[in-house]
């Protein structure tokens, strides 16, 4: 991997050879795997989406509105950076994405989006 790190940056400053598509695709898993190991003794992450779930459980209405600063009260956490992308609070992606926010938001039975304003999000009830 460390062969595959230099190559690229030999690239980017205009030495070297590119990768190929196989080893940049090797490169890809390895680095995941390694993110995934950064992070599966993290159990936080688990309990505090479990509140995001038990919250919506709780609700009445068809359709809300929670700012990220309210979502981050009740899950006694801040978000993470990636929060702001639409894409992380999609839930119709596919199931082989399992993320925890996107099924603790569908595990209380609602749909979650990103609103554009980029600092909340619509929750609506599942059908």
């Amino acid at each position: 991997m460390d062969t595959r790190v230099a190559t690229l940056r030999a690239s980017a400053k205009g030495d070297g050879r590119p990768l190929s598509q196989l080893s940049a695709q090797a490169l890809a898993g390895k680095w995941y795997s390694w993110f995934l190991g950064q992070h599966e003794n993290d159990t936080r992450l688990a309990s505090y989406w479990d509140e995001l779930r038990d919250y919506l459980k709780k609700q009445k209405l068809p359709e809300f509105v929670l700012s990220f600063e309210q979502i981050e009260e009740i899950i006694d956490a801040a978000l993470p950076r990636a929060a702001h992308r639409a894409s992380w609070w999609e839930t119709l992606r596919s199931s082989q994405e399992k993320m925890p926010q996107r099924e603790a938001c569908l595990a209380g039975g609602y749909i979650a989006t990103r609103l554009a304003d980029g600092k909340s999000v619509r929750f609506k009830r599942m059908k």
